[in-house]
Parts: structure tokens; sequence; C-alpha cells
């Protein structure tokens, strides 16, 4: 089948169908009539027929809404027990052995967002082998954000370990992140850690709100599983070294597992989590009064040390008949510059001792260190980043 021109065909960029029976010829009609489709939602939606044509590619269709079910078995007749994997690795059909197994992925090349809608997985055999991963990644190779809706967690394990490959972001429910079962989501999310940007969870399928934030799950427990929860996640921000959005307001951390497990995401740019021991709008407060002093401090001691710096430069007649190091700095400027480091570790060092002993400063320590965090919220209100010659700091959103 041919595509449609864009100025022929239906301008609709957005459609769900919900309780429609096609036949995949008439599907793949469907598809090739609405050449400006991008979004497609799919709800009790079923193939009645399997397809006696080619199956339409669409070249504009990035996000996807629907079941596993639907897409890995449009048809309800099929069974995932004529799957097999060697049936998954032929480099000439799509993946599936027979027709009527084809699944509807072979028509969204360009797909880079799939949603998992309500409902669990019934029909699909999620331990079909790692053959799997390759089919997807054959037909999608474009996919990168999977929302994983409201799937239990052993259902997310097997999908995020031997389903997909190269995630870039990841959404799903809390339950979900934390479960126990057959297998650990937190750990399964090592396995995109070299792509992985993007992590956010849902309280009960609800998006994160300022206004009425989700209550703290695990703040006043000290069990053995929910501190092995909080060094997995710690763990999370140490490999997963390209994240720049991570979303966990209900999830509260311990300030020490970070000072253990120093992050590596030195590309984190948003950042939604709570911190035991930082527990009100007061201690919020204190951190980033502690972030403003330790800005504050670093920027007063490079302004002199500029100035010093332009003096030496300018000193006149004094400077000129001192003598010259190798490197072209008089000895009056190379003691100088040595003065003036060993007073910066001074006071580094005391500043660092002083906030060392409060929770507020020890964060502040931390979050110090992310030079690319913009957005940041940690128990109270959204936080944005200001930065000028003389001023880092961050800001409350009104």
């Amino acid at each position: 089948m041919e595509p449609i021109p864009l100025s022929r065909g239906s301008a609709l960029v957005s459609v769900t169908l919900q309780y429609v029976d096609m036949t995949r010829d008439g599907f793949s009609i469907f598809l090739q009539v609405c050449p400006a489709l991008e979004e497609l939602s799919l709800e009790r939606f079923e193939i009645i027929e399997e397809a006696h044509d080619d199956y339409f590619q669409h070249s504009r269709i990035k996000h996807l809404t629907a079941s596993l079910d639907q897409i890995w078995y449009p048809s309800s007749s099929s069974s995932s027990s004529s799957l097999s994997s060697s049936s998954l690795s032929s480099p000439t059909s799509p993946g599936i052995e027979g027709s009527s197994h084809v699944p509807l992925l072979i028509h969204f090349p360009h797909l880079q967002s799939w949603h998992f809608p309500h409902g669990q997985i019934e029909r699909t055999d999620l331990s079909m082998g790692p053959a799997v991963v390759e089919v997807i990644a054959r037909l999608c190779p474009h996919l990168a954000h999977v929302h994983f809706g409201d799937l239990v967690s052993e259902s997310v394990f097997l999908l995020l370990l031997s389903w997909f490959k190269h995630l870039q972001s990841v959404t799903l429910n809390y339950a979900s992140f934390v479960g126990g079962g057959q297998g650990n989501v937190l750990s399964a999310l090592l396995v995109h850690q070299d792509t992985l940007r993007e992590i956010v969870l849902l309280d009960k399928g609800r998006p994160f709100e300022v206004e009425s934030p989700p209550p703290v799950i695990a703040s006043s427990s000290t069990t053995t599983t929910t501190v092995m929860e909080g060094k997995i996640i710690q763990l999370l921000f140490r490999s997963c070294r390209q994240l720049e959005r991570v979303s966990m307001p209900m999830v509260e951390l311990d300030v020490a597992h970070m000072e253990e497990y120093p992050w590596g995401c030195t590309s984190l740019r948003e950042l939604h989590v709570r911190f035991r021991g930082v527990s009100n709008a007061e201690d919020v407060q204190m951190t980033l009064f502690a972030l403003e002093s330790i800005a504050s401090g670093k920027k007063m001691r490079e302004i002199i040390k500029q100035v010093s710096a332009l003096a030496l430069r300018g000193g006149g007649n004094d400077l000129e008949t001192s003598s010259v190091d190798e490197k072209g700095l008089s000895t009056t400027e190379v003691d100088k510059e040595e003065e003036e480091e060993e007073e910066e570790k001074g006071i580094a060092g005391d500043l660092t001792k002083g906030l060392s002993t409060t929770s507020p400063g020890r964060l502040a320590l931390q979050l110090h260190k992310m030079k690319n965090l913009e957005s940041l919220w940690i128990g109270s209100k959204m936080l944005r980043r200001r930065k000028g010659r003389t001023m880092d700091r961050f800001v409350e959103l009104n």
C-alpha cells in the first residue's frame, strides 16, 4: 500500500478506537487514509481477520496507547503457545510464525512511546525468551519511552528485562517499582543504565502535583527491605549516568546513602524526591539557605581572586622589577596565588564542616555538586534555579 499525501488524507492527528473490530486489511486502510496521525489509542480493539495484503507502515505515528495483548496478539483467537523463539528470529518475516501472529507493531516503524492502559496481561507469555527484544527493536527501532500503567511488578520486571532494550524513559506506579515477587524492578532498570534519561513514579496512576503531593510511603519504616530499597535507588543514581529527570515524590532517601554512593548522573536537570531529616517547609528553607551560602561563598572568592589578579597586572613599577618564574608569573603573583588557595581551602573546609552537622546542610553539600540541576522539589514548593554572575540560587515558583 502506498501512503496518501497529507493534502489528500484526513487531518486527524489523534484517534481513539474503542470497542472496534476490524480486519487487518481494514486497519491498514484506516492508517493509510490518516496520514497526519501521530497518536493512536486502542481500547477493546480486536482484529477479526488477518491480512491478505501488505502491512501498511505509518510514517508519523509516534505515540501508542494499547495493551500488550492487543498489540502482540491482535486476534483473541491467537495464543502464545504457537509462538516459539526460533520463529521470532527469522530475518525474512515480521517476527511471528504464521500471518495470524504478526504484532501490530509492524504498522508503527517510527513509534517512540508506548503506554500500557489499565488492565493486566492475559494472553501473552512474558517469558518467551530474549529473541522477543530483537523483534521489537527491529519493528520499532525508535521506541524509547514505555509507560507501564498499573501492571504488577512481575510483569514490569520481565518486560524491562527481556522485552525492551535501550529505553530512555520509564513511567510506572510506585507499587510496581518496589514490589517483590519474581524479580525486582529496581534491578531490571539497571539493564538500561547506559541510555536511561527519565524515571517517573506515579501514586496509584496519578501524576505528581505540587499542590497535592503524595504522602511519604516509607518515611517511618526502618525495615531491612526499606533500607535495601533505598540503597538500590541510590545505585540507580550512581549507575544511570545519563539521567536528566527523576520524579519520585513519594520516595524518601537517606542523605547518608547519598554520601556513601555518590551520584553519577551529573546531567540531572529535574529532581522530585524527599530526604530523611528534611521533612517540613522549615527544613527545606534551611537547605536552600545552606545551598545559597555555598554558592555565594564560592562566587565571592572568585570575585576577590579576579580583582586581585587585575590589581597585580596593573601594579606599576614594583611588579616590573620583581623576578619572573618559568610560567611568566612574578614571585609576588605566585606567593599571592598560593596564599589565596590556602585561604580558599580553609574557608571551604570550615563551611563544609559546619554544614555537615545537620541534615539540611549535608543535603545542600550533595545538591551543590549537581551543576546542571534546574528544577528541584524536596517536599515543599517547586523550586527553579536562577543563575547570574554573582548569584546561584533556587527560588520558589508562585
